[in-house]
């Protein structure tokens, strides 16, 4: 694992935690830009690191990234853009 990965891990791992404290609190705003940051710190790492198999982490970064997507519609307040 690269450094820049191990870095990025770490500030994600910093963004979750605040999420779950946002959500415990019942903090929306922050919530909504912690959640989707939590996320987005995984695709980095992702893209970061150094896989012995490139493709594997491809299909890592577009799992990541279709999870991304998947967090901010679930955030929207009508749900039928996710069930879209």
């Amino acid at each position: 694992m690269t450094d820049t990965a191990w870095w990025l891990l770490a500030l994600t791992a910093v963004a979750a935690v605040i999420d779950w404290v946002a959500v415990a609190t019942h903090r929306k705003p922050v919530e909504y830009v912690a959640k989707p940051l939590t996320t987005l710190g995984l695709v980095a790492t992702a893209i970061a690191l150094d896989p012995v198999h490139p493709d594997v982490r491809w299909a890592f970064v577009v799992a990541l990234a279709l999870s991304l997507v998947g967090d901010v519609l679930l955030m929207l307040p009508d749900d039928r853009w996710f069930v879209f």
